[in-house]
């Protein structure tokens, strides 16, 4: 493979330790298969269960399963898959992909059949990382890759054990300046649920929503409520602190912040990927 891109080039790089630059190195540096150099991809499966014992579970750690379609050029879109643990800090990025927007003529049907791949053949070699849910930005890709999965018969059987949760960080941080979304957020988010107090957090606000007809809060709240009662079949306890895209959001920063390296008129889709590359080892996602 030719390297147009270089790590001595990239500032987070720089700031490793002598360590850590031969870690990554040895990682960047190493060959991909064909297939993944044509097509500008990587599954990451193998480099995860080299790191199992390191990532720092101790067991089994239970995940919700994500995705992003993050566009960097006026060419270019990043694809980003997910697994971020629910009661653990963890983002692991299994799967990676730069594409050529011109070459997609469906992007939901695009991410529906690499969705379909992963749980097929990837996610059952990762049992230290049961998959429970899966967690959408809540906009237009999303809710098409739903109705896809929805109206093929295979797709939907195969998806029937997971639960489809709408995340709700960008609603919230967009309405601020209503106190009822906020207080139902933080009520919902950070208190520790359990069966006995579920009655005394989620209707009150539930209702709220439709006293003053803010449609995202109450579904929102019917979301979330079906998420906790989902996780209370097997805890006794939960808290959905976690249960947010806000890791994912960051790393979207994180690469957005990196590609200030090309300059936008000239970047290649060789080098998105691999900034991609570079990004998901050096931060160690």
């Amino acid at each position: 493979m030719t390297y147009e891109l270089n790590l001595e080039n990239l500032r987070p790089y720089l700031e490793l330790t002598d360590t850590h630059k031969h870690q990554c190195r040895e990682l960047y540096y190493t060959p991909i298969k064909d297939k993944e150099l044509e097509y500008k991809y990587v599954k990451r499966t193998d480099d995860i269960l080299k790191r199992t014992d390191t990532i720092g579970c101790g067991q089994a750690c239970e995940c919700f399963l994500t995705f992003d379609a993050i566009s960097l050029t006026a060419n270019y879109t990043a694809l980003v898959f997910s697994l971020c643990g629910i009661s653990h800090p963890l983002h692991l990025v299994i799967y990676a992909s730069a594409v050529e927007d011109a070459r997609v003529a469906d992007i939901a049907e695009f991410l529906t059949d690499i969705l379909v791949n992963l749980v097929r053949h990837e996610l059952t070699r990762l049992p230290m990382f049961p998959v429970t849910f899966v967690l959408l930005h809540n906009n237009v890709i999303s809710q098409n890759v739903m109705r896809t999965i929805s109206l093929k018969p295979k797709y939907s059987q195969m998806f029937k054990k997971y639960l489809f949760v709408l995340d709700a960080t960008f609603w919230r941080y967009y309405n601020m300046h209503i106190p009822y979304i906020q207080n139902a957020w933080l009520d919902i988010m950070h208190t520790e649920i359990t069966k006995d107090n579920i009655p005394d957090i989620f209707p009150q606000h539930a209702a709220m929503a439709k006293i003053k007809h803010l449609g995202f809060m109450e579904e929102f709240v019917k979301s979330y409520l079906g998420l906790a009662k989902m996780l209370l079949a097997t805890k006794a306890t939960v808290m959905l602190r976690h249960c947010t895209l806000e890791r994912v959001d960051d790393f979207v920063k994180i690469i957005r912040a990196n590609m200030k390296i090309f300059k936008s008129d000239t970047v290649t889709r060789q080098q998105v990927f691999q900034l991609l590359r570079a990004v998901i080892i050096i931060y160690d996602h």
